[in-house]
């Protein structure tokens, strides 16, 4: 799970990744040339904390599931044929008559995460377009495309 997916991901109240070799997790924008939204990075740095948010969406480091877990990305590893039921029985733990509880509670665990877009991200991100659309951005956007296939974009 690389770039958006992760993002989608990393946001849950509680985060249950495959325990395969084989995956990959990552945000791999900056080092294609893509500005990482400031909402994006708060909500990240809530989630998994200053240092761990920094460090990935800024090097853009790949991790297989063993690291991310060690990093704090998730919270347990499952193997894939168990995925989905252990994920069902995190959120089955929650019984509905204390939905009310738990989204009280949640809102209280997650209260700095709107402040902080607010006051900090929502005025970054404006710059945003332009980071995106910049000559060196294009440039960034080629070179990894020649890196993936192997032979130069046609654009």
């Amino acid at each position: 799970m690389v770039a958006g997916g992760l993002i989608t991901a990393a946001v849950c109240d509680y985060r249950v990744a495959v325990a395969d070799g084989s995956a990959r997790l990552g945000l791999n924008e900056v080092p294609i040339d893509i500005p990482m939204p400031a909402v994006y990075v708060r909500m990240l740095a809530h989630t998994w904390g200053e240092p761990v948010a920094a460090r990935t969406c800024l090097l853009g480091e790949i991790f297989t599931p063993d690291q991310a877990h060690a990093l704090g990305m998730g919270h347990e590893l499952a193997p894939a044929g168990e995925l989905l039921k252990r994920a069902i029985a995190v959120a089955e733990r929650t019984h509905d008559d204390c939905v009310e509880q738990y989204a009280f509670t949640e809102r209280v665990c997650q209260a700095a995460a709107p402040r902080d877009i607010a006051e900090l991200a929502d005025p970054l991100d404006t710059e945003l377009p332009a980071g995106m659309t910049s000559d060196r951005a294009r440039h960034a956007h080629r070179r990894y495309l020649q890196e993936l296939k192997g032979c130069p974009a046609e654009w």
